[in-house]
């Protein structure tokens, strides 16, 4: 699984990069023109055919902006994007970076018609990743062997300490964030201890360490963050339980 970034260059350092790394450190592959061309490579042969139209590329990540229009590879890794979403072949995450709606250029505003993150120079650029993170790990759990917590307990009746930690999180009030949080990290680090979870892709335990190290599984307001939890949590035990 890949996820391809599409920008124009204007937007490299204040919007792109910054995502580059949130995800990056959640564990995702995230192609990127700087990390996976190289000097003197095909430009098309990089962009479009390894990049936008590579049919690993599950997810695109599309930054908009009021530089896009002026792009010249921008516009047509979106032309394969468009191509590809059409085809029911990729997600895409549109982020509007401090642009208004109507401002967006007739040639894609029919991305509007999809659920869009609205981004500004100010915000924290994570929260934007929280929301495909999220996504992807919930894709991910619609195929996984417990889609939730509840299957889980209904396989597993025998009163262990995975089964006890499950069931204690599924009895606390669902707006004490930082109660919840902190239960699914312990679920985390005994997982992690009793496990090898470095034989897995990185994206399975990856965001505990992120959310742990940003956080400290201390939040006032869901943004995401338990869903990502909840999400990995599943399946972790659907891998090993």
């Amino acid at each position: 699984m890949m996820i391809f970034l599409c920008f124009n260059i204007n937007d490299r350092e204040a919007v792109a990069e910054q995502i580059l790394y949130h995800m990056s450190s959640f564990g995702f592959h995230v192609w990127y023109d700087r990390k996976d061309n190289f000097l003197g490579n095909d430009r098309f042969l990089g962009n479009i055919v390894n990049g936008a139209d590579n049919p690993n590329n599950k997810y695109s990540i599309v930054i908009m902006s009021k530089h896009f229009d002026s792009g010249n590879y921008c516009k047509k890794e979106l032309d394969v994007i468009k191509r590809r979403f059409l085809e029911n072949k990729t997600h895409i995450f549109p982020i509007m970076y401090d642009i208004d709606i109507e401002d967006i250029p007739k040639d894609y505003a029919w991305l509007t018609d999809l659920v869009c993150k609205i981004v500004n120079k100010e915000d924290e650029k994570i929260f934007a990743c929280y929301h495909i993170v999220a996504k992807i790990t919930s894709d991910m759990l619609s195929q996984a062997k417990y889609n939730d917590f509840t299957s889980f307990l209904k396989a597993n009746h025998s009163k262990d300490y995975i089964s006890d930690l499950v069931s204690s999180y599924e009895s606390i009030d669902m707006n004490n964030y930082n109660a919840r949080m902190a239960l699914l990290y312990t679920l985390y680090l005994y997982i992690k201890r009793t496990h090898n979870l470095h034989e897995l892709k990185a994206f399975y335990y990856k965001g505990f360490e992120k959310l742990f190290s940003y956080a400290k599984l201390n939040i006032k307001t869901d943004k995401r963050e338990l869903q990502i939890l909840e999400n990995l949590s599943a399946l972790l035990l659907s891998t090993y339980y």
